[in-house]
């Protein structure tokens, strides 16, 4: 068969979704003509549609030897290096036709998807905003453009460019969310929680939900005197360990039953908690544990659900308490004969645009900390989920012991925090564990904040015990850091260790 014929039947296939069928056609084609670059392209976007993104890239490359000027290929190239990792190499590539073609606004809108990649939020919403300028009816344009500004702090020019993709797509849930998130942040909560309802369309938050008992209505409010109830956990456990303290204001609600569906991790210290909930875990049948109760509700909607307003955030903590046992254990461990810090620097280390990557510090940052007294201070890492060649501590200070090993549950992280004069954490769920317990808790917040830690105040309402240190510079630690070594050695001179 010659080469056109085979190029037909490859294309045939590869439009009816035949895609093997497709790979199988151009390979007997590029055997007869290496060199023929549609062949070497469409094979390309085959192995891009089965997600073969190592198998597109030498195509990609050997079609765009033959035509450097091929603007689709070099696009495709672009982003096949993007899936594999490599967005510095495709960033390139999306120069090269911006500078080809200055008003190709998906050139500029995967520019800027590549900045982002690399960290650059400036540079790409720089990149964003060109592309909404070519092309003003690309809701995704405004989505990323709104959030390169909000993570450089300029919250209204967000907010603004949420709303414009809102306009141009009003079922879009990722610009409701985000448009959401950003108006939590400057305290807008009663707008906020309205367009936040909108994380029920992604697939992972309304499974939590979908796991109730279908039999249950929603829960909006209604009388619940007399009525079952059961409330489900969402999101991360940080978000959970935050939230639960809305439990006792529905337990006022006078229910005859209430049931929280929570994460296993969080089970045995919940259990001891004076929450006065039945608990069931996720991996439970909770749906037919919970069959014939009236109402369900998601945890995360209970803010909205008690009309939650900056000023009036149920702010009272100590909800939280592990067993006595696990606080004896933990009593005979660690001494309050001395200065306890306990500390926290990273959180799950995920892909380049996942706020973890930013919340996160290293031990190096904290070397400021060195210049403190040590005498009558221990410090103690609190850290787990991080593999260390040796004890961790501060470069050319002290070390730290090291409790990981023994860290098993939320319950045991618990009671060592209770050991604890002060505990100094990034933004990660153990903060949340320390402020529910009403333990001195410095956070580390990065330059652009979790909605919950609000704009610039140095306290915050939802943790009366937690003082924040803020970056005054994305991925630049060095300030609070200075900071805290600055409240650290005024604190040391002053606080005593306190006695039990």
């Amino acid at each position: 068969m010659d080469a056109q014929h085979l190029l037909q039947q490859a294309i045939a296939q590869q439009s009816a979704g035949q895609l093997d069928a497709a790979l199988t056609l151009y390979d007997q084609l590029l055997q007869q003509q290496p060199e023929h670059a549609d062949a070497r392209y469409l094979a390309a976007l085959a192995h891009i549609g089965q997600e073969r993104h190592d198998a597109a890239l030498p195509h990609l490359e050997q079609a765009l030897s033959l035509r450097p000027q091929w603007i689709e290929a070099r696009l495709s190239l672009g982003e096949t290096l993007q899936h594999l990792g490599r967005s510095a190499e495709a960033l390139e590539h999306y120069r090269d036709v911006c500078q080809q073609q200055p008003d190709n606004a998906i050139a500029q809108h995967r520019q800027g998807e590549a900045f982002m990649d690399l960290g650059e939020n400036a540079a790409a919403a720089n990149a964003f905003h060109r592309a909404t300028q070519i092309d003003p009816n690309q809701a995704a344009s405004w989505i990323n453009l709104g959030l390169c500004l909000k993570s450089l702090k300029q919250f209204n020019e967000a907010a603004s460019a949420f709303v414009r993709a809102i306009n141009l797509e009003p079922r879009n849930p990722r610009a409701h969310v985000d448009f959401a998130l950003t108006l939590l942040t400057v305290g807008l909560y009663e707008k906020g929680w309205l367009h936040y309802m909108w994380r029920f369309s992604f697939a992972q938050i309304a499974h939590s939900f979908a796991r109730l008992p279908k039999s249950a209505q929603r829960w909006e409010g209604e009388d619940l005197h007399g009525k079952r109830i059961v409330v489900s956990c969402e999101q991360g456990y940080g978000d959970n360990i935050q939230f639960v303290r809305y439990l006792p204001m529905l337990k006022a609600r006078n229910p005859a039953a209430l049931a929280l569906e929570c994460p296993l991790p969080l089970l045995p210290l919940l259990q001891h908690s004076e929450l006065e909930v039945d608990l069931y875990t996720i991996p439970s049948a909770v749906a037919q544990m919970c069959d014939g109760y009236d109402y369900a509700v998601p945890l995360l909607e209970l803010p909205r659900l008690f009309e939650t307003r900056v000023e009036s955030i149920p702010g009272q903590c100590g909800y939280l308490t592990p067993v006595a046992e696990s606080r004896q254990r933990w009593a005979e461990r660690i001494d309050r004969d001395a200065f306890n810090i306990g500390v926290i620097w990273s959180g799950k280390g995920l892909h380049s645009n996942d706020p973890a990557r930013w919340r996160s510090c290293e031990l190096s940052d904290m070397a400021p900390w060195a210049e403190l007294p040590t005498d009558g201070v221990r410090w103690h890492s609190l850290q787990t989920g991080v593999a260390h060649t040796e004890p961790p501590g501060i470069p050319g200070g002290p070390a730290f012991t090291d409790w990981a090993p023994l860290l098993s549950d939320f319950q045991e992280t618990a009671s060592a925090m209770l050991r604890m004069d002060l505990v100094i954490s990034i933004d990660t769920a153990a903060a949340h564990l320390a402020g529910a317990l009403e333990i001195p808790t410095w956070l580390l917040t990065p330059f652009a904040p979790d909605w919950r830690w609000g704009i610039d105040a140095a306290d915050n309402p939802w943790y009366p015990t937690m003082r924040l240190f803020r970056q005054q510079a994305p991925g630049d630690w060095s300030a609070p850091a200075q900071e805290i070594r600055d409240a650290l050695a005024q604190w040391l001179t002053q606080a005593r260790p306190n006695g039990g």
